[in-house]
């Protein structure tokens, strides 16, 4: 028998780099999605429509959906999509929900009036929270401890305040230095993103926590407009850019203090609207019409482009919402030329399978003929 330990290693190398240089191929390639339509509140033959707008971690998903000149909030699981306000006889809206199914969104304080007010729906009953003494409120998120954001504002657009309501108290966070704030979501340790007129009548994103309002816009850039959208277990922040009035914006991810920016693709804007704890960011970007995308190991990929299965019906995804830890997806796409709301589920591709079945094959099979030809 032939025998050489230095030739034998050096094979062996060899072969390993090989395997591992099939696995890096399958780490880059795209996930594919499902579809599934949620339908509307609505019967099979009402022309309504429907958006998605959160998902939690047990994929419990809410949105409204309008049918018959009102819009309704409604959760959707199961497979079955519930009315969860029928006493409502005027416009409502669910837009975030956590993970005890608590959901928050809200609802016009009575039927003839313009004015919003932001609501907590819990054990099956929808709590009005106030206004903050001001014209209208309307709630934004809810984390896994029931703390509350939103928006607070006057009927004339003269003051608008971010809130925090908990302890069954609703609480102003202050601002930049300017006449608006906006939060737009809250985190598991209580740290707030949005955004906030500054001292210099810009629009900066912030990071509140621990009672003090921060803005982070000079992180991202020095443009004018920089908006904070989404924050996750981490810290990190996504959201979008605008460097001056009417230019396109520009999506981001704050991660560590380190910013990246989307490749859209050539296309004029990108904004972030959500981000996962595995950093994973869903938005929109596109020219005149918006495309849903996800943000994923450094790549910008459109959603419609990486549907698998039955499709029929569906020509366009335009907003991706929320995307939980799964994977998940919910947004709003058109079916049938029709606004829907969606639900998007991540499965393993065939490429992906067989990258590793043939590296491995491969690995073995060379194996063997080293050994075949040193006996």
């Amino acid at each position: 028998m032939k025998f050489s330990a230095y030739k034998t290693d050096v094979s062996l190398i060899k072969e390993l780099v090989f395997f591992a240089l099939c696995l890096i191929v399958v780490d880059s390639e795209a996930s594919s999605y499902t579809i599934t339509n949620l339908g509307t509140l609505g019967s099979d033959n009402e022309k309504g429509s429907s958006w998605a707008y959160d998902i939690n971690e047990k994929g419990q998903i809410v949105g409204n959906s309008s049918i018959g000149g009102i819009t309704y909030s409604f959760l959707y699981e199961n497979g079955v999509m519930t009315n969860i306000a029928p006493q409502e006889k005027s416009y409502n809206t669910a837009n975030a929900i956590n993970n005890h199914g608590e959901i928050v969104g809200q609802k016009n304080i009575n039927v003839t009036g313009a004015n919003y007010e932001a609501y907590l729906y819990k054990n099956g009953q929808m709590i009005g929270l106030g206004t903050n003494k001001l014209d209208y409120s309307y709630a934004t998120d809810i984390n896994d401890n029931g703390q509350i954001v939103g928006v607070s504002g006057t009927g004339n657009g003269s003051l608008t305040k971010g809130f925090l309501y908990q302890n069954g108290v609703m609480s102003d966070i202050g601002s930049l230095g300017g006449v608006y704030t906006n939060p737009e979501s809250i985190n598991n340790s209580g740290q707030v993103v949005g955004y906030s007129q500054n001292s210099k009548r810009g629009t900066e994103a912030f990071l509140f926590e621990n009672g003090k309002m921060t803005g982070i816009g000079s992180l991202v850039s020095n443009a004018n407009d920089s908006r904070a959208k989404s924050i996750n277990e981490d810290g990190s922040i996504a959201g979008s850019t605008q460097e001056y009035y009417y230019s396109p914006r520009q999506g981001f991810l704050i991660q560590n203090n380190q910013v990246s920016d989307f490749d859209s693709h050539n296309y004029p804007f990108s904004m972030a609207y959500d981000i996962n704890n595995l950093n994973e960011v869903v938005g929109i970007s596109g020219n005149s019409i918006p495309e849903a995308f996800v943000y994923k190991d450094g790549k910008l990929n459109f959603l419609y482009s990486l549907l698998i299965g039955d499709v029929t019906g569906w020509t366009e995804l335009r907003y991706a919402n929320a995307i939980n830890d799964k994977g998940q997806i919910v947004g709003m796409g058109i079916f049938n030329g029709l606004e829907r709301a969606f639900l998007l589920t991540e499965i393993p591709t065939a490429p992906t399978i067989w990258l590793i079945g043939s590296g491995l094959i491969a690995f073995l099979g060379i194996r063997k003929l080293k050994f075949l030809n040193n006996m």
